[in-house]
Protein backbone atom coordinates (compact mmCIF):
# COMPACT_ATOMS: atom_id res chain seq x y z
CA UNK A 1 0.00 0.00 0.00
CA UNK A 2 1.54 4.06 -1.28
CA UNK A 3 2.09 6.18 1.61
CA UNK A 4 -1.21 7.98 0.55
CA UNK A 5 -3.59 5.82 0.77
CA UNK A 6 -2.01 4.91 4.38
CA UNK A 7 -2.62 8.39 5.20
CA UNK A 8 -6.13 8.28 3.98
CA UNK A 9 -6.88 5.24 5.85
CA UNK A 10 -5.74 6.65 8.89
CA UNK A 11 -7.21 9.98 9.07
CA UNK A 12 -10.29 8.59 8.43
CA UNK A 13 -10.42 6.12 10.65
CA UNK A 14 -11.83 6.96 14.08
CA UNK A 15 -14.23 5.87 17.09
CA UNK A 16 -17.54 3.83 15.56
CA UNK A 17 -20.21 6.60 15.07
CA UNK A 18 -23.61 5.42 16.19
CA UNK A 19 -26.97 6.75 15.06
CA UNK A 20 -28.07 8.29 18.73
CA UNK A 21 -31.88 7.26 19.25
CA UNK A 22 -34.26 9.54 20.67
CA UNK A 23 -33.08 12.83 20.85
CA UNK A 24 -30.94 13.42 18.18
CA UNK A 25 -33.53 14.80 15.18
CA UNK A 26 -34.44 17.66 18.36
CA UNK A 27 -30.59 18.17 18.55
CA UNK A 28 -30.09 18.63 14.66
CA UNK A 29 -33.20 20.72 14.56
CA UNK A 30 -31.39 23.15 17.29
CA UNK A 31 -28.47 22.91 15.12
CA UNK A 32 -30.02 23.73 11.91
CA UNK A 33 -31.86 26.72 13.37
CA UNK A 34 -28.39 28.06 14.53
CA UNK A 35 -26.13 27.28 11.88
CA UNK A 36 -29.37 28.21 9.25
CA UNK A 37 -32.29 30.96 11.90
CA UNK A 38 -33.67 32.03 8.30
CA UNK A 39 -35.42 29.07 8.23
CA UNK A 40 -38.01 27.34 10.36
CA UNK A 41 -36.27 24.15 11.07
CA UNK A 42 -39.29 22.93 13.38
CA UNK A 43 -41.24 22.41 10.41
CA UNK A 44 -39.65 20.48 8.60
CA UNK A 45 -39.18 16.91 7.37
CA UNK A 46 -36.70 14.39 8.15
CA UNK A 47 -35.10 11.87 5.84
CA UNK A 48 -32.37 9.56 6.83
CA UNK A 49 -29.83 8.45 4.38
CA UNK A 50 -27.25 6.19 4.70
CA UNK A 51 -24.44 8.88 4.54
CA UNK A 52 -26.47 12.24 5.23
CA UNK A 53 -29.45 13.51 7.92
CA UNK A 54 -31.50 15.72 5.72
CA UNK A 55 -34.40 18.36 6.68
CA UNK A 56 -36.30 19.39 4.19
CA UNK A 57 -38.81 22.55 3.71
CA UNK A 58 -40.98 21.18 0.89
CA UNK A 59 -40.78 23.91 -1.86
CA UNK A 60 -38.13 25.54 -0.44
CA UNK A 61 -34.78 24.75 1.06
CA UNK A 62 -32.98 21.29 2.10
CA UNK A 63 -30.57 20.85 5.09
CA UNK A 64 -27.90 18.36 4.05
CA UNK A 65 -25.89 17.17 6.98
CA UNK A 66 -23.23 14.46 6.50
CA UNK A 67 -23.40 11.58 9.11
CA UNK A 68 -19.89 9.90 10.10
CA UNK A 69 -16.17 11.22 9.82
CA UNK A 70 -14.85 13.13 7.52
CA UNK A 71 -17.92 15.16 6.77
CA UNK A 72 -16.40 18.60 6.25
CA UNK A 73 -14.48 17.18 3.38
CA UNK A 74 -17.52 15.06 2.10
CA UNK A 75 -19.47 18.32 2.20
CA UNK A 76 -17.01 20.67 0.96
CA UNK A 77 -16.38 18.24 -2.12
CA UNK A 78 -20.28 18.06 -2.60
CA UNK A 79 -21.28 21.37 -2.65
CA UNK A 80 -18.43 21.80 -5.55
CA UNK A 81 -20.06 19.18 -7.17
CA UNK A 82 -23.67 20.88 -6.86
CA UNK A 83 -22.17 23.58 -8.16
CA UNK A 84 -19.94 22.02 -11.06
CA UNK A 85 -23.31 20.18 -12.71
CA UNK A 86 -25.39 23.32 -12.53
CA UNK A 87 -24.18 24.26 -15.55
CA UNK A 88 -25.79 21.23 -16.79
CA UNK A 89 -28.53 20.81 -18.80
CA UNK A 90 -30.52 17.25 -18.60
CA UNK A 91 -34.10 17.65 -19.23
CA UNK A 92 -35.11 17.70 -15.42
CA UNK A 93 -33.81 19.99 -12.61
CA UNK A 94 -30.91 19.05 -11.38
CA UNK A 95 -30.63 20.32 -7.15
CA UNK A 96 -28.60 23.72 -6.48
CA UNK A 97 -26.67 24.58 -3.55
CA UNK A 98 -27.71 27.25 -2.18
CA UNK A 99 -25.02 27.70 0.84
CA UNK A 100 -21.56 27.07 1.10
CA UNK A 101 -20.55 24.60 4.14
CA UNK A 102 -21.41 25.80 7.46
CA UNK A 103 -19.56 24.23 10.60
CA UNK A 104 -20.54 25.06 14.53
CA UNK A 105 -19.38 22.66 17.08
CA UNK A 106 -18.68 18.77 15.56
CA UNK A 107 -21.65 19.40 12.58
CA UNK A 108 -21.44 20.46 9.17
CA UNK A 109 -24.26 21.09 6.63
CA UNK A 110 -25.60 22.96 3.76
CA UNK A 111 -28.46 24.24 2.31
CA UNK A 112 -29.95 22.96 -1.59
CA UNK A 113 -32.65 24.10 -3.41
CA UNK A 114 -35.63 21.53 -2.71
CA UNK A 115 -36.86 20.57 -6.06
CA UNK A 116 -40.78 20.23 -7.43
CA UNK A 117 -41.78 16.51 -7.71
CA UNK A 118 -41.77 13.70 -5.42
CA UNK A 119 -40.14 10.20 -5.92
CA UNK A 120 -42.71 7.66 -7.43
CA UNK A 121 -43.85 4.53 -5.24
CA UNK A 122 -43.87 1.81 -8.29
CA UNK A 123 -43.44 3.48 -11.70
CA UNK A 124 -44.16 0.91 -14.24
CA UNK A 125 -40.80 -0.36 -16.47
CA UNK A 126 -42.16 1.31 -19.72
CA UNK A 127 -41.88 4.97 -17.94
CA UNK A 128 -38.58 4.16 -16.23
CA UNK A 129 -37.33 2.35 -19.51
CA UNK A 130 -38.17 5.90 -21.28
CA UNK A 131 -36.57 8.25 -18.91
CA UNK A 132 -33.37 6.44 -17.92
CA UNK A 133 -33.19 6.31 -22.14
CA UNK A 134 -33.22 10.09 -22.14
CA UNK A 135 -31.55 10.83 -18.66
CA UNK A 136 -28.43 8.34 -20.09
CA UNK A 137 -28.39 10.15 -23.69
CA UNK A 138 -28.41 13.77 -21.70
CA UNK A 139 -25.19 12.55 -19.54
CA UNK A 140 -23.87 11.22 -22.41
CA UNK A 141 -23.87 14.20 -24.49
CA UNK A 142 -22.86 16.25 -21.81
CA UNK A 143 -19.59 18.34 -21.59
CA UNK A 144 -16.47 16.24 -19.84
CA UNK A 145 -14.97 19.51 -18.79
CA UNK A 146 -16.70 20.16 -15.61
CA UNK A 147 -14.77 20.36 -12.34
CA UNK A 148 -15.31 17.58 -10.70
CA UNK A 149 -13.98 14.84 -8.29
CA UNK A 150 -12.25 11.56 -10.10
CA UNK A 151 -14.15 8.00 -9.59
CA UNK A 152 -15.44 7.05 -6.80
CA UNK A 153 -14.01 9.72 -4.44
CA UNK A 154 -16.78 9.59 -2.12
CA UNK A 155 -15.23 6.00 -1.24
CA UNK A 156 -11.75 6.07 -1.37
CA UNK A 157 -11.00 7.38 -5.29
CA UNK A 158 -7.46 5.52 -6.25
CA UNK A 159 -7.08 4.00 -2.91
CA UNK A 160 -10.39 2.56 -2.91
CA UNK A 161 -8.44 -1.13 -3.20
CA UNK A 162 -6.65 -0.64 -0.57
CA UNK A 163 -9.37 0.25 1.75
CA UNK A 164 -10.86 -3.52 0.52
CA UNK A 165 -8.05 -5.16 1.38
CA UNK A 166 -7.23 -5.83 3.70
CA UNK A 167 -9.58 -3.76 6.04
CA UNK A 168 -12.89 -5.45 3.75
CA UNK A 169 -11.31 -8.32 3.04
CA UNK A 170 -10.67 -9.67 6.20
CA UNK A 171 -14.37 -9.48 6.95
CA UNK A 172 -15.93 -11.32 4.41
CA UNK A 173 -15.16 -14.67 5.31
CA UNK A 174 -15.13 -17.23 2.86
CA UNK A 175 -16.25 -14.59 -0.30
CA UNK A 176 -12.98 -12.53 0.26
CA UNK A 177 -11.83 -14.35 -2.99
CA UNK A 178 -14.45 -13.27 -4.87
CA UNK A 179 -14.49 -9.88 -3.55
CA UNK A 180 -10.20 -9.50 -4.40
CA UNK A 181 -11.35 -10.65 -7.56
CA UNK A 182 -14.33 -7.99 -8.25
CA UNK A 183 -12.06 -5.53 -7.46
CA UNK A 184 -9.64 -6.25 -10.21
CA UNK A 185 -11.58 -6.98 -12.54
CA UNK A 186 -12.52 -3.50 -12.57
CA UNK A 187 -9.49 -1.89 -12.40
CA UNK A 188 -8.39 -3.99 -15.41
CA UNK A 189 -11.45 -2.38 -17.20
CA UNK A 190 -9.95 -0.57 -20.36
CA UNK A 191 -10.55 3.11 -20.93
CA UNK A 192 -14.33 4.14 -21.80
CA UNK A 193 -13.99 4.86 -25.71
CA UNK A 194 -16.07 8.21 -24.49
CA UNK A 195 -16.06 8.93 -21.14
CA UNK A 196 -19.34 11.14 -20.02
CA UNK A 197 -20.97 12.75 -17.00
CA UNK A 198 -21.46 10.12 -14.66
CA UNK A 199 -24.28 10.77 -11.91
CA UNK A 200 -22.85 8.15 -9.76
CA UNK A 201 -25.66 6.49 -8.01
CA UNK A 202 -28.29 6.81 -11.07
CA UNK A 203 -31.89 5.08 -10.98
CA UNK A 204 -35.54 5.85 -9.68
CA UNK A 205 -34.96 5.99 -6.25
CA UNK A 206 -32.82 9.45 -7.26
CA UNK A 207 -35.80 10.19 -9.84
CA UNK A 208 -38.39 12.62 -9.17
CA UNK A 209 -41.42 12.81 -11.08
CA UNK A 210 -44.54 15.35 -11.47
CA UNK A 211 -47.29 14.97 -13.81
CA UNK A 212 -46.03 11.66 -14.96
CA UNK A 213 -43.05 12.91 -15.95
CA UNK A 214 -39.48 13.04 -14.75
CA UNK A 215 -38.97 16.42 -12.96
CA UNK A 216 -35.46 16.43 -11.06
CA UNK A 217 -32.48 14.23 -10.86
CA UNK A 218 -30.95 14.44 -6.86
CA UNK A 219 -28.18 13.20 -5.41
CA UNK A 220 -25.35 14.25 -7.27
CA UNK A 221 -23.02 12.80 -4.19
CA UNK A 222 -21.03 11.00 -6.38
CA UNK A 223 -20.98 12.60 -9.98
CA UNK A 224 -17.57 12.43 -11.70
CA UNK A 225 -16.41 12.53 -15.34
CA UNK A 226 -15.57 8.89 -16.67
CA UNK A 227 -16.92 5.54 -17.25
CA UNK A 228 -20.90 5.58 -18.70
CA UNK A 229 -21.35 1.91 -17.45
CA UNK A 230 -21.20 3.06 -14.02
CA UNK A 231 -24.64 4.72 -14.17
CA UNK A 232 -26.00 1.20 -16.07
CA UNK A 233 -24.57 -0.88 -13.24
CA UNK A 234 -27.44 0.45 -11.32
CA UNK A 235 -30.10 -0.06 -12.98
CA UNK A 236 -28.66 -3.52 -14.04
CA UNK A 237 -28.82 -4.63 -10.29
CA UNK A 238 -32.33 -3.19 -10.12
CA UNK A 239 -34.06 -4.42 -13.21
CA UNK A 240 -31.74 -6.82 -14.90
CA UNK A 241 -29.14 -7.07 -17.59
CA UNK A 242 -31.90 -8.58 -20.07
CA UNK A 243 -34.48 -5.49 -19.15
CA UNK A 244 -31.55 -2.81 -19.63
CA UNK A 245 -30.54 -3.52 -23.01
CA UNK A 246 -33.89 -2.37 -24.01
CA UNK A 247 -32.36 1.28 -22.55
CA UNK A 248 -28.74 0.26 -23.80
CA UNK A 249 -27.79 -0.93 -26.59
CA UNK A 250 -24.19 -1.23 -26.59
CA UNK A 251 -23.05 -4.75 -25.72
CA UNK A 252 -19.71 -3.22 -24.10
CA UNK A 253 -21.44 -1.09 -22.18
CA UNK A 254 -23.50 -3.84 -20.25
CA UNK A 255 -20.61 -5.93 -19.75
CA UNK A 256 -18.54 -2.85 -18.39
CA UNK A 257 -22.18 -2.31 -16.19
CA UNK A 258 -21.96 -5.79 -14.74
CA UNK A 259 -18.49 -5.41 -13.65
CA UNK A 260 -19.06 -2.27 -11.70
CA UNK A 261 -22.30 -3.79 -10.46
CA UNK A 262 -20.14 -6.66 -9.05
CA UNK A 263 -18.35 -4.33 -6.62
CA UNK A 264 -21.21 -1.51 -5.62
CA UNK A 265 -21.82 -3.26 -2.47
CA UNK A 266 -17.67 -3.13 -1.55
CA UNK A 267 -17.99 0.83 -2.74
CA UNK A 268 -20.44 0.99 -0.03
CA UNK A 269 -18.55 -0.79 2.22
CA UNK A 270 -15.48 1.07 1.61
CA UNK A 271 -17.31 4.76 2.13
CA UNK A 272 -19.28 3.38 5.63
CA UNK A 273 -15.42 2.63 7.19
CA UNK A 274 -13.53 5.19 6.22
CA UNK A 275 -16.61 7.46 7.95
CA UNK A 276 -16.43 5.01 10.99
CA UNK A 277 -20.42 3.62 10.27
CA UNK A 278 -19.69 0.09 11.22
CA UNK A 279 -23.77 -0.64 11.03
CA UNK A 280 -23.78 0.45 7.63
CA UNK A 281 -20.35 -1.11 6.06
CA UNK A 282 -21.53 -4.59 8.08
CA UNK A 283 -24.66 -4.04 5.54
CA UNK A 284 -23.08 -3.47 2.72
CA UNK A 285 -20.98 -6.43 3.45
CA UNK A 286 -23.77 -8.60 4.01
CA UNK A 287 -25.08 -7.45 0.35
CA UNK A 288 -22.09 -8.81 -1.21
CA UNK A 289 -21.86 -11.88 0.77
CA UNK A 290 -25.38 -12.84 -0.52
CA UNK A 291 -24.99 -11.82 -3.76
CA UNK A 292 -21.88 -14.46 -3.83
CA UNK A 293 -23.57 -16.56 -2.27
CA UNK A 294 -26.74 -16.76 -4.68
CA UNK A 295 -24.77 -15.92 -7.97
CA UNK A 296 -25.69 -12.93 -8.15
CA UNK A 297 -22.65 -10.51 -8.13
CA UNK A 298 -23.04 -9.23 -11.31
CA UNK A 299 -26.78 -9.25 -12.28
CA UNK A 300 -29.97 -10.40 -10.69
CA UNK A 301 -30.62 -13.20 -12.55
CA UNK A 302 -27.27 -14.85 -12.57
CA UNK A 303 -25.68 -13.44 -15.76
CA UNK A 304 -21.95 -12.79 -15.72
CA UNK A 305 -20.03 -10.21 -18.31
CA UNK A 306 -18.27 -12.71 -20.59
CA UNK A 307 -14.90 -12.18 -19.50
CA UNK A 308 -15.08 -13.09 -15.75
Amino acid sequence: MDDACDRVRRRAYGPPVVDAPGDSLAQLRAWASSAFPAQDWRRAEHHHGAFHDVLVLPGEVALRAPLGGGGLARATREVGVLRAVEQVSLGVAVPPALSDVVQHGEQCGYLVGALPGAAEPAPAWPLLRDAFAALLDQLAATSTHLDLPPPRTWCGGSCFPAVVAPDLLSLLGGCAALAERAVSALLELPPPRRPGLVHGDFGGHNLLWADGRPSALIDWDHACTGDPATDVAPLVGAHGVAAVSEVVEDDEVLQRAMVHRATLPLQVAAAAHLAGRWALRDHALGSFARRCEEGTLHDPTGAVPDRW
